[in-house]
């Protein structure tokens, strides 16, 4: 028994600190991070249409003057169909419709949030103090060149259960250096979101910081400063239904139409 306790005792210790090896890498990277690229092969599985989509994508972090970041995430599908392009500029987020020319603005509540759950799962945890507060990381296993994280969500309070959508998955890290990957940083993120509904999967390809060929700055122009370029509106918020005719409910083609 005493030594069964020992065990588990000496393997938490080697464990967090292989964490405290993770995240100190991280935090160390940003330092001199001035931009960073991550090229990656793309695969979204949605349970309830049993389609699986697959495509290979990008996703660059630039440091602007004034110390804010500005990201961009493009994935292009195999199948045709459109590309996806999004943009985190000044606290807004974009996303384009580059065959249409036509580009939808929002702005939310909490930027960083919106990066990770809509376009990169890996931005939760550049931060140590917001990971700490949003998810749990462990081991799961430890080989000769990865290492396995298992990733919880931390149930916050003011989130209702029925409509979670945090990120609960797998990230596999690098433990030593490759000409693709550096050392510690992802190698394979796993994640699902709606209960299991939705499983999207980044392999990741290459992992460049400060590349030397720089950062497409064009990527990161305003879509309002763009030629030929239109916003589409959203409807105004919040919308009106239709009065119930008395005595029964509204009919499915009823409901449709709007005050």
């Amino acid at each position: 028994m005493l030594a069964a306790s020992l065990f588990l005792g000496f393997n938490s210790l080697i464990q967090t600190a292989r964490l405290e090896d993770i995240y100190s890498s991280w935090a160390q990277a940003q330092k001199g991070m001035s931009s960073l690229v991550v090229e990656f092969d793309y695969e979204r599985s949605e349970l309830i249409r049993r389609r699986t989509e697959r495509g290979k994508g990008t996703f660059c972090l630039l440091r602007g003057k004034d110390g804010r970041w500005s990201a961009s995430f493009r994935v292009a599908m195999a199948e045709p169909g459109p590309e996806f392009l999004g943009l985190l500029l000044d606290r807004k987020i974009y996303d384009l419709d580059t065959k249409a020319k036509q580009f939808w603005e929002y702005t939310p509540d909490d930027p960083q949030r919106f990066l990770t759950q809509h376009f990169f799962p890996m931005t939760v945890l550049l931060n140590r103090d917001r990971a700490d507060d949003t998810v749990r990381l462990g081991i799961d296993r430890h080989e000769q060149w990865y290492t396995h994280l298992s990733m919880t969500p931390k149930r916050q309070p003011w989130k209702p259960a029925l409509f979670d959508t945090s990120l609960r998955g797998l990230v596999v890290v690098m433990n030593a250096d490759t000409p693709e990957v550096p050392r510690n940083m992802p190698r394979v993120i796993v994640y699902s979101q709606d209960y299991g509904q939705r499983t999207i999967r980044y392999d990741v390809r290459k992992w460049r910081i400060n590349p030397k060929d720089g950062v497409d700055e064009a990527e990161f122009v305003d879509p309002r400063q763009r030629d030929g370029w239109k916003i589409v509106r959203w409807p105004s918020l919040p919308l009106k239904l239709p009065k119930a005719p008395a005595g029964r409910a509204p009919t499915g083609s009823e409901m449709d139409k709007y005050e």
